[in-house]
């Protein structure tokens, strides 16, 4: 309760600081919303010290946690609250395949012979330009994806950062499935670095968690 009160404390105090910042003459939108995100996260951080194990027999039975049955939004293939790399050299067609792929899942259609769940999706795109996309929708789908949202650069509100807070608000409102194309564009860290992807990673994860499938 104490650490509960603590959090609330500390986000009423943070929440005058940004009201008051963000009115003045000078306020800075991006800074604004860089002091929330950075908010949010320490108290996400404070929050996670719920239910810890301080003791050997506080480790409870893997039998007597409600997991449930593996379910898959691509048989076999995708299963549904995962975090799923498509990997390969450049231009040998992931794009593409990943396009068709959220096309099924958006369509309830077949891909690769496999019957995909409908489900609601959308696409992160920082990889290819507007043209090609819509010449591969007209290809794979026959013309536009009402279900399916298509968020790429050409915008000018550029796609979201694996980090950002809309996406993990909308993993928990929607379920969705989540595509990052591709996702060395939707992060800063080293991608030879073991430590700084982990971090990316925890983002994925938090995403998968929060009930979307990455």
């Amino acid at each position: 309760i104490g650490r509960d009160k603590s959090v609330l404390r500390f986000l009423a105090h943070e929440a005058e600081d940004i009201q008051y910042s963000a009115c003045s003459q000078d306020a800075d939108p991006d800074t604004i919303v860089e002091r929330f995100n950075n908010a949010a996260e320490r108290a996400r951080t404070a929050l996670c010290c719920r239910g810890a194990i301080r003791r050997l027999e506080d480790v409870p039975d893997v039998y007597s946690l409600n997991a449930g049955a593996i379910s898959y939004i691509l048989p076999d293939l995708i299963p549904r609250g995962a975090v799923v790399l498509l990997t390969g050299s450049p231009g040998v067609g992931k794009s593409s395949l990943a396009l068709k792929l959220v096309i099924a899942c958006a369509l309830g259609r077949e891909f690769l012979g496999r019957q995909c769940e409908r489900i609601k999706c959308l696409y992160l795109d920082k990889e290819n330009p507007l043209t090609l996309v819509q010449q591969r929708t007209d290809v794979f789908a026959g013309g536009p994806i009402p279900e399916l949202p298509i968020w790429g650069g050409w915008l000018p509100d550029e796609p979201p950062m694996v980090e950002d807070p809309r996406l993990l608000r909308w993993a928990t409102e929607h379920q969705l499935l989540i595509v990052f194309d591709s996702l060395v564009r939707f992060h800063i860290a080293d991608e030879n670095s073991a430590s700084e992807m982990r971090n990316v990673m925890a983002h994925l994860r938090r995403l998968a968690d929060a009930g979307a499938t990455v």
